[in-house]
């Protein structure tokens, strides 16, 4: 196929106006991870303060956001 000059003259006005391509990448969403084990009540003598708090640094550490 053979295109002339004047072909490529008016197309190349076009190509320089057309828009960029248009490519629809999500965003990163927020995962949780499983990087630190949630430690489990046992009751009894345990603590249930330390016991939170070490279940919120898991959630922390994991990422798991509030809901």
């Amino acid at each position: 196929m053979y295109i002339s000059t004047q072909q490529i003259g008016n197309l190349v006005p076009q190509l320089q106006h057309a828009l960029a391509p248009q490519i629809n990448i999500p965003t990163a969403q927020n995962r949780e991870l499983n990087l630190v084990t949630y430690p489990d009540f046992s009751g009894g003598e345990q603590d249930p303060i330390t016991w939170l708090e070490d279940v919120e640094k898991a959630f922390e550490a994991n990422q798991v956001q509030d809901n």
